[in-house]
């Protein structure tokens, strides 16, 4: 798989989103993060920047594409577009994700072959008890500082910062408060048509316990608002 790939993969999204509603957060958001998807599959396989590419990249990478496989998935709940067309881009960006992990893996197993070869001992020739001079080391090319790392999207770096456990359905719930001043369980359910209200009550009380929602009204009137107020 190369670059000119991805950037077919990444075309077919721009064409699929222009089927959202013209003012859907969700279109945007999903170009985002196909966008930084391409740039870091470029930059690492790059044949200039490869050896000087951070660990944390392809890891970094990996929560966009559970983000936006979550956005895919209410794209399909609200049949903005054909099921069969979202499936397909699904795949695409499955096969992405795949190459990145067996492009590390690979990085990796050079890198250990690498460090192996240089902490073996110089060869020592013994001669009636008195050892020769060791092999002269052949000094290493100077290090090159790392490329800066590509920052993850704002809400998804907060969640890591804060090392809160969120489930992809819960970032897609706390996406839907970004866009609005406070929602009901019935709302959030019309999203997720197969997810029973006690389940979705369940994922509420979850961000409560985290402190990354609050919860107003009472009985019939309780809805639910992104701790602190909307953000923008």
């Amino acid at each position: 798989m190369d670059k000119n790939h991805v950037i077919k993969t990444t075309n077919e999204l721009y064409r699929l989103t222009l089927l959202f509603p013209k003012k859907e957060p969700l279109r945007f958001k999903t170009r985002e993060l196909a966008d930084e998807i391409l740039a870091n599959f470029v930059t690492y396989f790059n044949p200039v920047s490869n050896p000087l590419i951070s660990p944390g990249l392809v890891e970094s990478s990996y929560n966009l594409f559970e983000v936006l496989d979550g956005f895919f998935e209410v794209a399909k709940a609200q049949n903005w577009i054909k099921p069969t067309d979202i499936l397909k881009l699904q795949k695409e960006y499955k096969n992405i994700r795949q190459e990145l992990e067996k492009s590390k893996q690979r990085t990796k197993q050079e890198q250990e072959k690498k460090e192996i070869t240089e902490t073996e001992p110089s060869l020592i020739q013994l001669t009636d008890g008195i050892s020769s001079p060791s092999l002269p080391k052949i000094p290493s090319l100077p290090k090159i500082p790392s490329l800066p790392k590509i920052p993850s999207l704002p809400d998804i770096s907060d969640l890591e910062e804060s090392k809160v456990k969120v489930t992809d359905r819960q970032k897609i719930i706390l996406e839907i408060l970004k866009q609005k001043e406070g929602v009901q369980v019935w709302e959030v359910k019309d999203v997720f048509p197969d997810i029973s209200k006690r389940t979705l009550r369940r994922d509420f009380r979850q961000l409560l316990k985290d402190g990354l929602v609050e919860r107003k009204g009472d009985k019939n009137t309780t809805f639910y608002q992104l701790k602190g107020g909307r953000t923008d």
